[in-house]
């Protein structure tokens, strides 16, 4: 089944929407963007991974090499990044360019030049996807790099929060290396069992209750119970 033919005005609207997307999408303003968004978030990672350092985690120096190799990573796959969307921007534009003098024609009413130029944006619509997913294929790993950086420094940064807050005596304990939600269970009883945060030093596995009890409801008042069971 295929789509009916549009009427003439129809066609004629959708060959000027049409162009007048492609005219700016030519440039890959799109891609260029994509790369500075990447290069803000690696730099945020740099940051928030030297704060760490600060805040006295004791695998900064980790952290910080993941921040300084993505950043080599990023500086490396930049030049080659460049020329792929630049040569595909400089060949999207010089084909727009080229069917230009049939576009105004079909814009300033030749309907026979509408289904031709249309089917000539189409192509070069196809092409900028095309460029879209060779960018794609340098930004990818780059991209998974930066979120496991992220998604790490989150971790710690929630982790030293949670360290920051321990009720028990932190002479002897070690240095903090991460930290978890957990439940130990005692019993197989779920609301029975002691929920809190599971904490992960260079010496120690240390589980501390954290949590509200006899709650109305299950979901209102309680009594906060915070206290480390081993």
């Amino acid at each position: 089944m295929t789509d009916a033919p549009l009427d003439p005005q129809a066609a004629l609207a959708q060959l000027r929407a049409d162009h007048q997307r492609l005219t700016g999408a030519v440039a890959l303003p799109d891609l260029t963007e994509a790369w500075a968004d990447l290069e803000r978030e690696v730099s945020d990672l740099e940051t928030r991974s030297a704060n760490l350092r600060g805040a006295g985690y004791a695998r900064a120096d980790h952290v910080q090499r993941h921040a300084e190799a993505l950043r080599a990573a990023l500086e490396a796959a930049k030049p080659h990044y460049g020329r792929v969307v630049n040569t595909a921007s400089a060949r999207l534009q010089a084909e727009l360019r080229q069917i230009e003098p049939a576009a105004k024609r079909a814009l300033d009413g030749q309907a026979a030049l509408v289904a031709p130029v249309a089917e000539a944006l189409k192509q070069i619509e196809a092409r900028v996807a095309l460029a879209g997913q060779q960018a794609e294929a340098v930004l990818s790993p780059l991209r998974n790099g930066r979120y496991a950086g992220q998604e790490f420094v989150r971790r710690v940064t929630w982790s030293l929060e949670e360290w920051g807050e321990f009720s028990g005596d932190k002479n002897g304990a070690g240095a903090l290396l991460l930290a978890c939600e957990a439940e130990w269970v005692q019993t197989g009883r779920g609301g029975d069992d002691p929920d809190g945060v599971l904490y992960l030093t260079d010496t120690h596995l240390i589980f501390e209750q954290k949590e509200k009890k006899n709650k109305t409801l299950g979901l209102f008042g309680g009594k906060t119970v915070q206290e480390v069971e081993f």
